[in-house]
């Protein structure tokens, strides 16, 4: 094989995972929007910090298992390609910020200014968080039509917030609500640098994805047994089979979510990813419609066709055969 083709090879496995990242992008979106969809029919009955525990106790459990019998070299101290300490807290910490601090700050956010409002924000703030993140600290500068899509998917955030009902006059509520919103987007783009960053190194997908669940769980589970003064009878009791279901099986899409994503994220930037993201506004729509009867507005139609523009015009440097990918599996 001459240089030539060799480098032609090496591009066409490179446009190849660059599209198995965005494929992987999509599905975590759908599994978010399902996620969604299951809380929902419990929405109100459970604690949500109870509930966010349990849901990621299913892909930290697989994720041990995994771990036990694929001894992956990340956790190996005699390999080169293990994890360190240091890389280990950054990840243990990231879980703390994004699926511990951001969830509950969204929960405050929600609670202030309604699902509409609070879900375009942490996607805008997702958006904003991960184009500058992925700038100055990956190196990784979007391209001119990613900020085309971002303006459209922006634009589309607007237009479906418009949807949501009032939520009275005091302006400074609503306007606190959603800049809590947008920081949690920012948690979430944390996340998905950093588990990029993680990634770089070979071998460390069971580890990356491991080490930031756990940090989630434990954070979560200390913040409630000192809010529950150690009493698990308190924190637990209230929680009915059913329910326990339902979180159980809402922490299986969500756990099929976050490998979706943690994967993606080593195949494509972290632009690219929470630009597919904002998918989960449109799926989340589609889903009230068909499952809870939702209407569908003409603020909601018009959002969603803005984000689905957006992107589509942020992958369209894909077809010209310059994609933006990770280093290679």
């Amino acid at each position: 094989m001459t240089t030539d083709d060799a480098a032609a090879e090496r591009s066409r496995r490179a446009s190849r995972l660059a599209w198995a990242g965005i494929a992987l992008g999509v599905l975590s979106s759908i599994c978010y929007a399902t996620v969604n969809a299951l809380l929902r029919s419990i929405a109100g009955e459970v604690d949500p910090f109870v509930g966010a525990m349990v849901r990621q106790l299913p892909l930290l459990a697989a994720l041990v298992v995994g771990a036990l019998v694929l001894r992956p070299v990340a956790l190996n101290p005699a390999r080169a390609e293990f994890i360190g300490p240091r890389a280990a807290a950054a990840l243990f910490v990231t879980g703390i910020v994004a699926l511990f601090i951001g969830n509950a700050i969204l929960f405050y956010a929600l609670d202030w200014v309604g699902l509409g409002i609070s879900t375009a924000g942490y996607l805008g703030g997702l958006l904003l968080g991960s184009g500058l993140i992925s700038w100055v600290f990956l190196n990784e500068r979007p391209k001119p039509l990613e900020f085309v899509g971002m303006g459209a998917i922006a634009l589309g955030l607007w237009l479906t917030s418009q949807a949501a009902p009032p939520m009275g006059d005091q302006a400074w509520v609503a306007v606190v609500g959603f800049l809590l919103a947008v920081v949690t987007g920012v948690c979430y783009s944390i996340s998905n640098a950093v588990s990029r960053s993680s990634q770089r190194t070979p071998g460390r997908f069971i580890a990356t994805l491991g080490l930031i669940t756990l940090g989630a769980v434990v954070s979560v589970f200390v913040f409630l047994l000192i809010r529950d003064g150690f009493d698990l009878t308190v924190t637990f009791g209230t929680v009915t089979g059913f329910q326990l279901a339902v979180l159980l099986l809402a922490g299986l899409v969500n756990g099929a979510a976050l490998v979706s994503i943690t994967v993606a994220v080593h195949h494509a930037t972290v632009t690219t990813v929470s630009m597919l993201n904002s998918l989960v506004l449109v799926f989340g729509i589609v889903f009230g419609f068909l499952f809870f009867d939702e209407p569908v507005t003409l603020f909601l139609a018009a959002g969603s066709l803005c984000i689905l523009a957006g992107v589509i015009i942020g992958q369209l440097r894909f077809r010209r055969g310059t994609p933006t990918v990770g280093p290679p599996a």
